[in-house]
């Protein structure tokens, strides 16, 4: 499914020579949970994903919106203005850093774009938190490094009807005042 997509088939051919390309976070969720969702979100791994969400803004005609040049994060809105393509560049150049470096489980799975065929990673058990309905922490750092997701774990947790589990409520309530 995923490698069939139409805009996956043309960001894979926009990727240079040793240019890995992940789907992941709140897209990869989302079809697990089988919802719809209107933007996806992209680790890119080998090149600069600012300089890469430039040529996708190019080639599907959409607007490049530079979000964080520091950590290289870019977002392209496609033409219709309701679909946006996320690109940040692979943390440590590693998918599994990667992953380990968001919010929570569920947000922690990514699927690598080939060719002819999608590799699921899910290194910190987000399908499994995502089929007991359950919003897990994936560190207390993290928590640190971003205290707006001591909202978005409420935030989800209303949306999707999903427990937060004990650990990751004990770490809220300690770091509350962030």
């Amino acid at each position: 499914m995923i490698n069939k997509d139409e805009i996956n088939k043309k960001l894979l051919e926009l990727c240079e020579e040793g240019t890995e390309l992940f789907l992941v976070g709140g897209y990869i969720r989302d079809i697990f949970l089988q919802r719809e969702c209107f933007d996806k979100d992209y680790a890119v791994k080998g090149e600069s994903a600012i300089s890469f969400a430039h040529k996708v803004a190019e080639i599907l005609e959409g607007h490049f919106v530079l979000l964080d040049e520091v950590h290289d994060i870019a977002r392209v809105v496609l033409p219709d203005k309701k679909n946006t393509l996320d690109f940040a560049g692979c943390v440590g150049q590693d998918i599994n850093l990667d992953l380990k470096n968001r919010d929570f489980t569920i947000n922690a799975i990514a699927c690598k774009i080939e060719k002819n065929k999608s590799e699921l990673i899910d290194p910190l058990n987000g399908i499994t938190d995502l089929n007991k309905k359950i919003i897990r922490i994936i560190s207390e750092e993290n928590i640190i490094d971003d205290p707006l997701r001591v909202i978005r774990a409420y935030r989800f947790a209303a949306q999707s009807g999903f427990s937060i589990e004990n650990k990751t409520l004990e770490l809220i309530e300690k770091h509350k005042s962030l």
